[in-house]
């Protein structure tokens, strides 16, 4: 389940709460002050250690080959 961020327009109290996506945009009782707290536009930012890879297309996918190896051309004789 997701995770939403909610803030108190009364208190501005902010705190995070795991909804079902149909819940989310329901008033959420603020922790503080019990006033119902508004669901609030998050960002995020992901980041990894690792460097980035070019990935391979699988069989079937967008850039074709049939067998997973990458050749665009058709299955090789693996």
């Amino acid at each position: 389940m997701p995770v939403y961020e909610y803030a108190c327009p009364t208190c501005a109290h902010v705190t995070e709460a795991i909804r079902r996506m149909a819940e989310a945009d329901a008033a959420l009782p603020c922790e503080k002050c019990g006033a119902p707290a508004k669901r609030q536009h998050s960002t995020f930012l992901a980041e990894s250690a690792k460097p980035a890879t070019t990935s391979q297309p699988w069989a079937g996918g967008p850039g074709g080959g049939g067998c997973g190896c990458g050749n665009p051309h058709g299955p090789c004789n693996r």
